[in-house]
């Protein structure tokens, strides 16, 4: 058994084309991330966002599924009606897997304990684990491993061709290579957990190796920004510099519309050579200037980087600013939330 990037059944070797081009777009949507916040954030506020990293990444547009039609380990239809209304967490693989999905599916037991210790709990999430192997994988065989690994979880198969369509829509690959007369016959599936919102639409991927604390973590901000409770910046601007001069600062108004303590830690911009978080104090009558490791937002208050005060030291443009030009500026918070504001240049 290996745990491959490739796609097809038995019966569907015609569509490996086609899936290959949805696990790349995938990946394109995480390379391109930052050209399209770019373009995002020239035309709307400035939201909270996740940017891609080695846990997950967030889709640009969750992308609605479309029908499909597959059976659980109690024999019950699993359909689009069964993902709506609630998070789904959506994993590939098959019951003989000796490594790969036992250990993904012990991460994502510890995942779903830390979820209902460390957010609004876990009425609405589902972990799913879908079997591309429904040869050897019947209702009872399913209900008898997901159960191993936590109670609550839920065992999918269906025939060939439904299973392809959900995990065509979703970018999982896999193979499976029925060889008659053998009974340990190679499969290959993807590793990645996907996740979908109550809508039934793929919202993000986490991608291995899993760590149940960080997926907790990251699914934690990802319901918070769903529910629109986040970081907000607006009034966000940039003084034009005077002629020959390399430094500048930005101004900006922050909210916190979270239920806790949000901390900044870092900025950084492809526009700048460096950016630091600073603070200018005024005592005796002579200014100077602080750096600032971090800054604390308290939850459902605001904070105003202004001239005088708190500002981002944008050190070396890598172009010429003037009044009008956009630039992207990421402010980086602790936990791994990371809010990609559009500021504007004025003279």
């Amino acid at each position: 058994m290996t745990d491959l990037p490739l796609i097809s059944t038995t019966a569907v070797n015609k569509t490996s084309l086609k899936f290959s081009l949805m696990i790349t777009s995938v990946a394109l949507a995480a390379v391109l991330a930052g050209v399209w916040l770019a373009e995002i954030y020239r035309e709307h506020d400035a939201r909270a966002v996740l940017l891609p990293n080695q846990v997950i990444t967030l889709l640009p547009e969750a992308r609605p599924l479309t029908a499909f039609a597959l059976t659980d380990h109690k024999n019950r239809v699993f359909d689009l009606a069964s993902l709506k209304g609630k998070w789904s967490f959506i994993f590939f693989g098959f019951t003989h897997c000796p490594d790969v999905c036992p250990t993904t599916l012990a991460e994502l037991a510890r995942a779903r304990g830390h979820i209902a210790r460390n957010t609004a709990g876990a009425e609405d999430i589902q972990f799913v684990f879908i079997s591309v192997d429904p040869n050897r994988d019947t209702a009872g065989k399913l209900r008898q491993y997901v159960s191993y690994f936590e109670p609550t979880f839920l065992g999918v198969t269906g025939d060939d061709a439904q299973i392809a369509n959900l995990a065509g829509q979703l970018g999982a690959p896999y193979q499976v290579a029925i060889t008659p007369g053998m009974d340990n016959y190679p499969v290959t599936h993807s590793t990645a957990v996907f996740l979908l919102d109550p809508r039934a639409r793929y919202h993000a991927v986490f991608t291995p190796p899993h760590d149940a604390d960080a997926i907790g973590k990251r699914f934690k901000v990802v319901r918070e920004l769903e529910a629109g409770d986040a970081v907000s910046a607006g009034d966000a601007w940039i003084r034009e510099a005077p002629p020959g001069m390399s430094m500048m600062a930005g101004y900006m108004a922050l909210r916190n519309d979270t239920s806790r303590p949000q901390v900044l830690v870092a900025a950084s911009s492809s526009g700048f050579q460096s950016v630091m978080i600073h603070r200018t104090i005024v005592k005796d009558g002579v200014a100077g200037m602080a750096h600032a490791s971090q800054i604390e937002l308290k939850p459902n208050a605001s904070l105003i980087f202004a001239p005088g005060g708190y500002h981002l030291m944008l050190m070396g443009p890598k172009r010429t600013l003037r009044a009008g030009d956009p630039v992207v500026i990421n402010l980086e918070f602790r936990g791994g939330l990371v809010l990609a504001v559009a500021f504007k240049v004025r003279k």
